[in-house]
Order: C-alpha cells, then structure tokens, then sequence
C-alpha cells in the first residue's frame, strides 16, 4: 500500500512538472540565438516555461507526404450544384502534408543543442490550421495589385446575401479569384507532437483550372501562386476565461465591405486591423462579454483586458476575412514565415497574478519580465515601491522585433467572399483565454512542389536530380 501510494504521489509530481513545460514567447526569452542562422532558419526556437535546459522546436517549412513512392496530393474538378456560381466548376484539393518530410537539418540542430547542454524536444500541439498566401499577381506601375471585385446578390431563407467575388490580374494576364470557395482545412491526427501527418483539404473558387494544370505540367514549385501554410495551436498553461464573443457574419460583412469598397478593395494590415477595431467599437457584428473570476460583464474589467481581448480578435477574425497576396519577387520564404508568425504583444497582468500562475520565481527564471516591472518608463506596467509609472497606458507588452505592416511592394489584403459562412453559418461563437507568456502559435510553411501530372489523373513526384 505503501509503494502504491509513493508510486501515485510521483506520477503526480512528474504530471505537474510536465504541466507546466510549455514554449515561451521569445519577447520574454530568445533562445533562437544559441543556435546556427541554418538552424534558425529552418526551426522555431522556443525556451521553456519550467526547464532553462529545454528548447522546443517546430519546422518552418514542411513538404508533401508519400506513400508507395507517391506524393500523398490529388487536384480534381468538380461543378458547383447551387448557389451565384451554380454551374461553374470549382478545383479541389486533397492531400497529406508530413511536418518532418525533407527536413536535413533536424539531425544538425539535435547535435547543437546537444553541444550547448540543451534538452531538444518537438513542441506538442492542440490544434492545426490551413492557412494560404497567394502570389504571382501583377502590380502596377505605381507598385499596386490590381484587383476587381463584384458584389453578387444571393437570396437564401436568412434574407439577402452581399457576396463580395474579388479577382486579381496574374503575371499571364488572367483576372484569378483571390478567395476559395471553402476554407482549406486541415486535422491532427490527434494532439501531440509536431512530427506527424496532416490531411488537408479546400476548394477554389471558379476560374483556376489554367493556372493549376499549368502547374502540375510543368512540375515547377507552387510557392509562386499558392502558399500553404499551417498555423499550430500550442498549449497553454492557464485555461482562465477572459472573454467570450459572438461574430454576426451577415452583419459584420454588411458594415466592412462599403468602408473596403472606397479604399479599392486592397488593403494594409494596418487598415485591416483599424477597419476591425471599429467595427468593434460599433459592436457591428460583434458582441463580447467579459468574465473576471466569476463576473461577467458587456465592458471590460480593465483597459488591459479589453486590449488583450481585442487583440485576439482582431488576429482571428484577420484570418477568416482576407486573403494575403504577396508580391514574390519582394518577400522571400523567409519574410512569408515571420508574417505569418509575427510575434503577439505580451499583455502581463499584475505582478502578483503572475507570479500566482508561474510561481514566485519567475522573474528571477525571465529578467526581461522583472525589468517591465520596475522600470519606470512609459511601458511601466505599474506603481511599485520607490518607482512610479507616469504613463497612463495600461500595461501593454513586451515589445518584440516589430513586424512592419506589408507595405504595398509587398502585399495586400483582400476581403474573402465567405461564401459558404454567409450563406451556411450566419453566426458563430469564440472564446477567448487569458494567456500572457505563453507562446499560442506557430506557423509551417507547406511547399509543394516537384509533382507532375494532370486535374482529375493521377499525380506523381518529378524524376529529376534536384527534387531526389
């Protein structure tokens, strides 16, 4: 009985050490810098929450999987039965993606991190999804992407539907649809470690069967037209609930398209956040509730809070309502990746509530936490004892490298048609958690190319020297 009890008092030791081992936000630790430019180039480099010895990683660039010596992809047509494109054909895809495929360089980065003293571990995810880039569109000569979008009126039992279609010239002169028909989607097999096959799948809309057979002939890479990219979801220590939000698609489309319209249809992420965050002032299809501890209320407990919440939805609902359209000569794999994986503002609660979650040592465990704490400077995060804050910002963030907005050399964003989430799901409900140090995400790129072969036949991997 003895043994027992010792037995289940150390599985709960080690399940609560084990808890408390996840990735950290390089604005509070950097430990990418320990390592080689190959390896940092090729991984996200997380320190841990608990352990100084342990470095998570996850790939920046993943390929297609295979199986039986073939690409584990396929590209079919197939027409569109109802709706404002009923009787058009839309492509779609299907295939499996490996997030280890091809990746030459983990066998290095284990032997660096073995060298420096570091524990090297993949980082466990909750969660995946399919993101896209597109790319190969003209600009003009004024440096702008030149894009023509039509409003399409559908009638549906939830009453009248504005459907914004935008189409952008491409390098060979065809107007491409900047949108696809259904969000692409992709599953983890379940949680766990980033070392694992993703299925993924998504449907364009009409008018891309030229540009995707071209490619599939040629054999050439993809990443000049369209750019997968997986976005991980990675645990968090606190699941504390911070705010709850409902999205009024009908309503939230009705209010942005018109203030898009007048810019041209394109737009800097600078725009598209100042057009969210309207549009969350206006509760325009936007409607949150706060919860502190046991309290719910329609405003914020704290300037903090409503930033942080609104914060994260400006993040998400940037990603359910645009398209980015990058220019390739200008923005290289690399600078797709730090875009994509641009680093979030911290938001640090009080001191005390920190230290309730991480334990009283965690300034001693992150220095550039302890000194946002007792600077006394316009990010001082509050009064302490001998230093007083004379800014009346709330406390804001640890500032990481900032991320300039795409300017337009570099790309646009451009409102999505939202197609099926209009016609199909008219309302749809968030949550909000509150995290502060932790790293929430990370983003794979997802290549494909060296496969050849045809819409609706088989394809196979190019037998060339430079794609072995």
């Amino acid at each position: 009985m003895l043994i027992r009890t010792l037995a289940i008092a150390i599985m709960s030791m080690v399940f609560s050490v084990t808890s408390l081992a996840i990735p950290i936000s390089p604005s509070v630790k950097d430990v990418s810098g320990y390592f080689s430019i190959d390896s940092q180039n090729a991984f996200h480099l997380f320190a841990d929450s608990d352990n100084s010895n342990l470095v998570w990683y996850i790939p920046k660039v993943a390929s297609l999987d295979s199986a039986g010596g073939r690409p584990v992809f396929s590209v079919s047509s197939e027409q569109i039965l109802s709706g404002p494109f009923n009787g058009l054909n839309s492509i779609s895809f299907a295939g499996q993606f490996n997030s280890l495929t091809r990746n030459n360089r983990l066998s290095a980065l284990r032997l660096e991190a073995l060298l420096k003293g570091f524990n090297l571990q993949p980082v466990e995810a909750i969660a995946a999804n399919t993101r896209i880039i597109l790319a190969g569109f003209l600009l003009d000569n004024e440096g702008r992407l030149q894009v023509n979008c039509t409003e399409e009126t559908w009638s549906n039992p939830s009453g009248t539907i504005v459907i914004p279609v935008c189409k952008a010239k491409s390098q060979t002169g065809e107007w491409l649809a900047v949108d696809f028909l259904s969000e692409f989607e992709s599953t983890l097999a379940q949680p766990g470690n980033i070392g694992q096959k993703l299925p993924f799948s998504g449907k364009a809309l009409p008018g891309w069967e030229y540009a995707i057979n071209t490619l599939l002939e040629s054999g050439t890479s993809w990443d000049g037209l369209i750019q997968f990219a997986i976005e991980w979801q990675l645990p968090t220590y606190s699941r504390k609930l911070d705010a709850k939000y409902r999205i009024d698609w009908l309503q939230l489309s009705d209010v942005l398209r018109p203030k898009i319209k007048r810019t041209g249809w394109r737009l800097s992420l600078t725009e598209v956040n100042e057009f969210i965050a309207h549009a969350i002032a206006e509760r325009a299809g936007v409607k949150i509730t706060y919860f502190k501890d046991r309290t719910q209320s329609q405003s914020a407990f704290s300037l903090t809070q409503k930033l942080r919440v609104e914060s994260s939805i400006k993040n998400r609902l940037q990603k359910y309502l645009f398209t980015f359209v990058s220019h390739p000569s200008m923005l290289s794999t690399a600078a797709r990746i730090e875009l994509l994986n641009a680093p979030r503002k911290v938001f640090l609660p009080s001191r005390d509530e920190l230290e309730n979650k991480w334990g009283s040592e965690v300034t001693d465990r992150f220095p550039a936490i302890a000194q946002q704490y007792d600077q006394s400077s316009p990010l001082c995060l509050h009064s302490v004892e001998g230093k007083v804050c004379h800014s009346p910002m709330p406390p804001i963030l640890l500032p990481p490298k900032d991320i300039e907005p795409p300017t337009n050399h570099q790309g646009y964003y451009i409102l999505k048609a939202n197609y099926l989430w209009l016609i199909n799901r008219t309302i749809s409900d968030f949550t909000v958690y509150h995290t502060d140090i932790e790293q929430v995400s990370a983003t794979t790129l997802l290549n494909i190319d060296c496969v050849e072969g045809a819409i609706d036949q088989p394809i196979i991997f190019v037998n060339e020297l430079a794609c072995m």
